[in-house]
């Protein structure tokens, strides 16, 4: 019998500190996804795919994909889902192949100036703002947030529309950038997104696909780890199978259709 325990009485499990934190997180989450039918966050976006490359062998990125050019899956998304023509909290999530398996790196538009880096903002178009990780990475060099900034002003609104024309047409090109800790962001690299894609069945997740030099720090990862399964469970279905994708991912790769 456990200490503390009494015949004919049930134990009780106490529940640990970070059991108090990530349950009612990925509850949370659940309900929001369910709620909305959709991810609890970034519901709606377009996929494209593109070339990462990546100049600075001293960088953190490199650090998990070397120097030189590979290709790249990206996802656009809006993140609260307000309506098309106001500002929304743009994200872009980056799937690249690597030595350890695909590797994703989700980045949300940030406020601007060094405060900025952990500030969630909305911004008024898709080349307006800086985009951050906000959490920050682990790489051999020490603590780093890693990010991406328009090379150019290229698009007019936050529209997902103006974003497919965009990587459809002209081609959408971001500096690559990290910030490591006390230090200013610096550029190590440039993305170019210029095919549309097919949707990404099982998702974009940092926590589960992960690059062992290349780690998002603790202790925030369990908490943001909650946030995700909870919103893979809220789009399941009651008897937990997941959904027929073409009937429920609301990832397009053209501007959408009424269904026949």
């Amino acid at each position: 019998m456990r200490a503390g325990a009494h015949a004919g009485y049930p134990q009780v499990m106490t529940p640990s500190p970070s059991d108090l934190v990530h349950r009612p997180a990925e509850l949370f989450f659940t309900g929001l996804a369910r709620l909305r039918g959709a991810k609890a966050f970034h519901p709606r976006g377009t996929v494209a795919q593109g070339i990462l490359r990546l100049d600075d062998p001293a960088s953190a990125w490199a650090a998990a994909f070397g120097t030189g050019e590979r290709p790249v899956l990206a996802r656009l998304s809006r993140g609260i889902g307000l309506p098309q023509q106001l500002p929304d909290i743009l994200g872009i999530a980056l799937r690249v192949p690597s030595d350890a398996g695909p590797v994703d790196v989700l980045v949300g538009s940030v406020a601007p100036g060094r405060l900025g880096t952990y500030v969630l903002l909305p911004s008024p178009r898709w080349t307006a703002r800086r985009f951050s990780t906000l959490l920050p990475y682990v790489g051999p060099a020490g603590s780093v947030v890693l990010g991406l900034q328009s090379a150019g002003d290229q698009t007019g609104s936050a529209r997902l529309d103006e974003a497919r024309d965009t990587i459809g047409g002209p081609g959408l090109d971001l500096d690559v950038l990290e910030r490591p800790h006390g230090e200013d962001w610096r550029v190590v690299g440039r993305l170019r997104l210029d095919q549309h894609a097919e949707p990404v069945p099982d998702g974009f997740d940092p926590v589960r696909h992960a690059h062992p030099a290349l780690r998002l720090a603790r202790p925030l990862t369990g908490i943001r780890e909650a946030a995700y399964r909870g919103s893979r469970r809220g789009r399941e279905r009651p008897d937990h199978q997941i959904p027929v994708p073409s009937s429920t991912v609301p990832e397009t790769t053209a501007p959408e259709r009424p269904a026949p």
